[in-house]
């Protein structure tokens, strides 16, 4: 099993034998009957794949998982009723401005949880 990613140069990998496809910031692994594959060998000849650097796969999945946990958890509370003050005590201030960028909610330097929280209430009533 390998973790490959598109080169700086690439912006997009496709073989419609495997229909494994590629896009900018993509990481994915392979297992071994994929890698045999004769268009993966040559675009990793080519230098149109590249094997991914296990810390930076790491970070941004981690990353990636933080944030949509943190979305599922705000969804089950909104769902279940939660009011915008039960909703700025399970979460961090950081927390809460994460989730305002995910939901393209302006943050502003005054911000409290409770204002954020409310923010994000709104949004989600939606």
């Amino acid at each position: 099993m390998a973790t490959l990613k598109l080169s700086k140069k690439a912006k997009l990998f496709h073989d419609p034998s495997t229909g494994i496809t590629f896009k900018k910031l993509d990481v994915k692994d392979l297992n071994e009957a994929q890698m045999a594959n004769p268009a993966i060998k040559m675009a990793l000849r080519r230098g149109i794949l590249v094997y991914a650097e296990e810390n930076t796969y790491s970070a941004k999945t981690e990353e990636k998982k933080e944030k949509e946990a943190s979305l599922k958890k705000l969804d089950d509370l909104v769902s279940m009723g939660a009011t915008p003050q039960k909703i700025s005590t399970k979460f961090t201030l950081d927390e809460l401005k994460n989730l305002s960028k995910e939901l393209d909610i302006e943050i502003e330097e005054g911000d409290t949880k409770e204002t954020l929280a409310t923010a994000i209430y709104e949004a989600m009533a939606k």
